[in-house]
């Protein structure tokens, strides 16, 4: 018999656990925490990195998509540590790098962020593919799938939500932007990890391919 609640429980369990971090930790050490320089913020990246590396390492076994996965999520880990903008003077995937004139770096920059974009792309395509042609949502690896980019989409939400409500005129105290901080920095970090763990049931419950058709 198929198990449906033990993700959705892990997923609740998270969501207060982070909750709870950042209203009993004091002001200063749940900042910190929270910060771009604290745990989560340090270690998002790792998790994505360990991701690429699972899915890398079973390329040989799983097929070609398991190429692009892993590409993802080295790119996306690489993202995380600001390397979008390493080699240029703004973000390659930020419009405005674009829009003060076209030379060669906005050439070179623009031909890696199409690369980004269409591994992206082509990972939501397989990762789609997966949970709902293939009905991998009724698989543990599925379900671990649908939490980890349910919570990258939360993430961002968290990230946006202090400066909408500000528009909007809505009041906010310093405890309750500190919550949206732990839970935008929180799933962050549990997104990659999920994922990886949906990779892995998702590899072991398939039977094994050659990279090439």
């Amino acid at each position: 018999m198929k198990n449906y609640a033990l993700i959705p429980f892990v997923v609740a369990l998270v969501t207060a656990g982070l909750i709870a971090l950042a209203y009993v930790l004091d002001t200063a050490t749940a900042k910190h925490l929270f910060s771009e320089q604290g745990f989560f913020e340090r270690m998002s990246p790792v998790m994505w990195i360990a991701a690429g590396l699972y899915a890398l390492w079973h390329v040989r076994g799983g097929g070609k998509a398991y190429l692009v996965l892993g590409l993802t999520f080295i790119a996306l880990a690489m993202r995380e540590w600001d390397h979008h903008k390493t080699f240029t003077s703004d973000s390659i995937l930020k419009i405005n790098f674009y829009k003060d004139g076209f030379g060669l770096e906005q050439l070179f920059g623009g031909l890696a962020a199409l690369a980004i974009i269409g591994l992206i792309v082509a990972t939501l395509v397989i990762l789609t593919r997966y949970i709902i042609a293939r009905r991998g949502f009724e698989s543990r690896g599925g379900q671990w799938l649908i939490a980890g980019l349910g919570m990258l989409v939360l993430s961002k939400i968290m990230d946006r939500a202090p400066a909408i409500l500000r528009d909007n005129d809505f009041v906010l105290d310093g405890q309750f932007t500190l919550m949206l901080l732990a839970l935008e920095e929180g799933f962050e970090f549990f997104c990659p990890a999920f994922i990886l763990l949906g990779v892995i049931y998702k590899y072991k419950s398939e039977a094994p391919q050659p990279l090439l058709p």
